[in-house]
């Protein structure tokens, strides 16, 4: 849901500023990746870094990324040749 949101999200907001559907998919992409570092400083001033709960949250946050990166590769191999 952490990947699934923000793209349709800001697909959606994109085209009601009348982007192409390549650019609004593009970009809901980009915005579907996280940042594991303000996670780990959030994290690490509550002293819950290491505690199980803090290891779950940056597992989700790391795997997150690299579906995001993945679907950026995907969506960028296939749009190449439209611009």
């Amino acid at each position: 849901m952490g990947i699934i949101f923000p793209v349709v999200g800001i697909f959606y907001t994109s085209k009601l500023f009348a982007l192409p559907n390549i650019e609004s998919l593009f970009i809901g992409v980009i915005f579907a990746a996280t940042s594991v570092s303000i996670s780990v400083a959030v994290l690490k001033s509550m002293n819950a870094l290491n505690t199980k709960s803090g290891v779950t949250i940056l597992g989700a946050a790391v795997a997150d990324d690299i579906l995001s990166i993945l679907l950026l590769s995907v969506v960028i191999t296939f749009t190449s040749g439209s611009a």
